[in-house]
């Protein structure tokens, strides 16, 4: 039997981004990748190890070899890339638009954020274990509520601008929630026990 490479679709909803699961599968049926058609990037978290990798750019290869389990791409959109994986490989794949990193540098008060540092190949042990939480949702996808895969979002966005775009964040924020706004937060949670909700619903409930 024949196998080829593909990505889970539809795809999840993080905040800003699309995640899939790169995956090779038998032939039967199989759904064309996801592309990211707007500037910006794709991010690939290797789930096991690889004997064996190839990726070019362009025409031109770039990175080649075995890949340790939580290996990292970070690709931006514009180039042609091609890569050559084995069949076990298991991947999760963000594409994240370069509008929605830079929204959210800016309202995390560092709006000089340029770009991503390109990586590949290097382990990233924070983005693996991110992308470890999120394996349980693609196996049965309603089970997660939005408020997690909105903070999930969130964690990603700062992981990457800070290790790969350059930022840095205060560890002490000013402020916090009122007193009245602590109250309606916890009737807001109390009322949505299921989680069926986003993270934007509940800073509307506080007027935030």
């Amino acid at each position: 039997m024949t196998y080829v490479l593909h990505e889970t679709i539809p795809a999840l909803t993080l905040s800003s981004m699309t995640v899939s699961r790169l995956r090779y599968s038998p032939t039967e049926g199989v759904p064309c990748p996801a592309r990211l058609h707007v500037d910006g990037y794709s991010v690939e978290i290797h789930m096991r190890p690889l004997p064996r990798h190839r990726l070019w750019r362009d025409n031109r290869l770039v990175s080649d070899g075995p890949l340790p389990e939580g290996a990292l791409f970070v690709r931006e959109s514009g180039p042609c890339w091609r890569f050559d994986y084995p069949k076990d490989v298991d991947a999760i794949v963000l594409r994240i638009p370069l509008t929605e990193i830079r929204d959210f540098a800016a309202a995390a008060g560092r709006p000089e954020f340029t770009c991503l540092r390109g990586t590949h190949g290097m382990p990233d042990p924070s983005l693996h274990g991110l992308a470890q939480a999120l394996m349980p949702v693609f196996d049965g996808p309603g089970a997660a509520s939005q408020l997690f895969l909105d903070q999930m979002g969130f964690a990603v966005l700062a992981h990457l601008t800070q290790s790969y775009g350059g930022l840095t964040f205060p560890s002490i924020r000013k402020g916090g929630l009122a007193p009245w706004q602590e109250a309606r937060a916890t009737e807001f949670l109390a009322a949505n026990i299921t989680g069926h909700f986003s993270l934007e619903d509940l800073a509307i409930a506080c007027e935030l």
